[in-house]
């Protein structure tokens, strides 16, 4: 470590006429300043020569002290003057000795102030970016929105009264909200590190933290691994990994702030330290500035064969104004594109971003069009949650309402945007400090069962949020009604589409409440089957005999739901029965003799739904995922709708599938069912999704607007329960003549 420590000598005028000149030495002999400051001591030492200068030294010796002489006044016996004693940045703090022509000054350069920092009152992230062109920012109202790839941005449904967010992986947005004890996020594709109220980090030991900043280390091979640096409430910095962390330097204390992985962080007094890339390394200060509040920046390593790469990015805020200071490059100013003053900074990996005062975030000198979007400083604020609402027609719901108040106690208002016409909800009004409420919220009769959003103002005295409260499906079994060329009208039968002529009845089939290609569920609970029947799939006790006349199966209880899959070589049946038992007839692959009459699954917990739309799968009340054909849970991720498997993994119907990639649909798609293709609930349609080798393109089907189910094979059911297919001819779909009042998919 190098130091500099100067001592100034100024001209003063001589003693007036009559006076008696000012006693030889110092003014004082002991004097206290901080890093960057300066103290002035007045002296009169005697003179031993005719010219010179009053000798000066500092000890201790080898600190790369420096001393500079500018002027003094020569009287006759003496030099007389004012000593300027400053301490730059890159003095350490300690005791030092001046010597000033034989006089002693005692010179004290005090340690940064002692700090206690409250985690909950830290910067937090509210940008957040993953890859090129998939930025996240958490907007002044409390939601989230994220780009997408015709260069505009979304809002993630159904998240609201959000205080922090980050992503994890490729468009993956992680968000902590105001309901609960985290105060801030910050995710690596490894992992997600949340930092607890209470100074703690979740799934660590540590405890007295206040800030938690990962970082990214590119291995060869892209393999991602993250470190972390730690800053604890006494402002000591820490660095290691979650289970253990240790001081990066014993005399680093009063920090504020800090780059990730202990490469740079910022004092209370004001100075920026870095860690420079030599050998040994040096922590050296490289920019100090009285009132210095935010200290930004990333940091990532790359190894290619034996040669490393760092770069560093560090920006730095006060009173307005922001330095962006790129590797080890020298500082430069940056301004906000059109002028205007900096309300915040950001640096996520490689990228920097700036926040006006009028909430304008700009990468670069690129405008993104966000909403106003919050700076990383905390302030007053509120949030609304409650459970899923069930999706109830005719009925009214009290929805239970969970008020989160971080520093606001006043009233609330809490009035609708915008409702589906078949939805009624009132203003509510919330008292002062009140933390619970009630809303009703009123189904019509008729509509289209989907999930949606609520969306509400928020507004209390000087603050105004949006709330998004999400309308669930009821979990259960699902209601299928198009599957292949079979589709289920309103009064219960069931009828197929020829590819030419009009549809003809499936006779046999009444009462019908769900569909596969090859069986069919009445509303008393008995299973019929018929088709082909390769590997026993009827499971009727036949072997390779088909039968196109519908059948009972017998062996199974009531039964709730039916699937059928048969792709990856499998055809298999699936039945779930009302005590959550799942049946299952058929071959999961070609090498598996199956069973030609139901067989129960052992192994399984209490299931509520089935399916078959890639390897046979169930779904139990928890929202885990399972294997049918080897009964394990495949992924425990809780969903709030109807769990699907998506091509081997599970998904939701109420997923946020965000589809990254080169040439693909950077967007968030809420799916409302997956079998081969997604259909958005907003009302724009139908994206056919390519099957095989994961998603690929996503192209828009012309003629969906409307739609509300599209099967596998391209078959779309719309609201008014007309039917519609593409025809061989061209791409926009068509309405199928002879069909109407199809029940609607639940």
């Amino acid at each position: 470590m190098r130091a500099l420590l100067a001592v100034a000598l100024v001209a003063v005028a001589g003693c007036p006429a009559g006076t008696e000149p000012r006693p030889f030495g110092l003014e004082t002999h002991q004097v206290t300043l901080s890093r960057g400051g300066a103290a002035h001591v007045g002296f009169r030492v005697a003179r031993h020569d005719a010219g010179g200068g009053p000798s000066f030294s500092v000890t201790p010796e080898g600190k790369g002290l420096q001393l500079d002489v500018f002027s003094f006044v020569l009287e006759a016996d003496a030099w007389a003057g004012i000593a300027t004693v400053s301490a730059s940045a890159q003095v350490e703090p300690g005791e030092y000795t001046a010597v000033l022509a034989g006089e002693t000054l005692q010179v004290t350069v005090a340690p940064p102030p002692a700090v206690t920092l409250d985690p909950k009152t830290m910067r937090r992230s509210t940008v957040a970016k993953s890859a090129p062109g998939l930025t996240a920012a958490l907007s002044d109202d409390g939601t989230v929105w994220q780009t997408v790839g015709d260069g505009g941005v979304s809002r993630v449904e159904s998240l609201s009264g959000v205080r922090a967010i980050s992503m994890f992986g490729p468009g993956s947005v992680v968000a902590v909200t105001l309901e609960g004890k985290a105060v801030d996020v910050r995710a690596t594709q490894a992992e997600s590190l949340t930092l607890q109220s209470d100074g703690t980090v979740a799934n660590t030991t540590l405890t007295n933290l206040a800030a938690v900043r990962p970082y990214f280390v590119v291995l060869p091979g892209n393999v991602m691994a993250s470190q972390d640096s730690f800053l604890s409430t006494d402002g000591t910095l820490l660095a290691g990994t979650e289970q253990g962390a240790a001081p990066v330097d014993p005399r680093v204390t009063g920090v504020v702030d800090v780059i990730p992985t202990a490469k740079a962080w910022l004092t209370a007094d004001g100075t920026v330290f870095a860690q420079q890339q030599t050998s040994p390394f040096r922590v050296v200060p490289v920019f100090q500035r009285e009132g210095l509040r935010a200290l930004e920046g990333d940091g990532y390593q790359t190894f290619s064969g034996q040669t490393a790469e760092y770069r560093h990015h560090a920006l730095w805020v006060a009173d307005g104004l922001a330095w962006f200071q790129p590797s080890e490059m020298p500082l430069r100013v940056l301004t906000l594109p059109g002028g205007g003053e900096v309300r915040d900074v950001f640096v996520r990996d490689r990228w920097w971003f700036l926040l006006g005062a009028d909430g304008r975030l700009f990468e670069g000198d690129k405008l993104l069009p966000f909403p106003s979007v919050r700076p990383a400083a905390p302030a007053p604020d509120v949030g609304v949650f409650c459970d899923p609402i069930p999706f109830t027609p005719g009925g009214t719901v009290q929805v239970a309402l969970r008020v989160a108040r971080d520093g606001f106690d006043g009233a609330l208002t809490l009035t609708p945007r915008s409702l589906p016409s078949d939805v009624t909800v009132p203003a509510v009004s919330i008292p002062a400090g009140a933390t619970t409420a009630t809303l009703p919220v009123a189904f019509a009769s008729s509509g289209v069962v989907r999930p949606f959003d609520l969306e509400f103002a928020l507004v209390g005295e000087g603050l105004t949020r949006t709330t998004l409260l999400p309308v669930e499906l009821p979990r259960g079994p699902r209601r299928v009604t198009v599957a292949s060329d079979l589709v289920l009208k309103r009064d219960g039968t069931v009828w197929r589409l020829p590819l030419a002529g009009p549809p003809t009845q499936v006779m046999g089939l009444s009462n019908i409440v769900s569909i596969t290609s090859n069986m069919a569920l009445d509303a008393d609970g008995a299973v019929f089957s018929f088709g082909q029947n390769q590997r026993g799939e009827l499971g009727r006790g036949t072997y390779g005999v088909a039968d196109q006349v519908p059948g009972r199966v017998t062996g199974v209880p009531k039964a709730v739901a039916i699937a059928f899959s048969n792709g990856a070589g499998s055809l298999t049946s699936l039945v779930l029965d009302e005590q959550g038992q799942v049946w299952r007839f058929g071959s999961t692959s070609t090498t598996d003799p199956g069973t030609v009459t139901p067989t129960l699954v052992a192994g399984l917990p209490r299931m509520v739904d089935v399916n078959g739309d890639a390897s046979p799968a169930a779904l139990d009340a928890s929202g885990a995922v399972w294997l049918v054909n080897r009964p394990k849970q495949f992924m425990n991720a809780p969903v709030n709708r109807i769990g699907l498997v998506l091509d081997g993994a599970p998904a939701t119907v109420d997923q946020s599938y965000g589809v990254p990639g080169s040439g693909r649909l950077n967007q968030t798609v809420k799916v409302l069912w997956y079998t081969g293709f997604a259909t958005l609930t907003d009302g724009r349609g139908v994206w056919s999704l390519a099957t095989g080798a994961g998603l690929s393109l996503m192209a828009f089907l012309p003629g969906s607007e409307g739609a509300v189910y599209a099967s596998r094979e391209g078959v779309v059911v719309k609201a008014d329960g007309t039917v519609w297919r593409r025809p061989t001819n061209g791409p926009a779909l068509q309405q199928v003549a002879g069909i109407s009042d199809v029940a609607i998919p639940r």
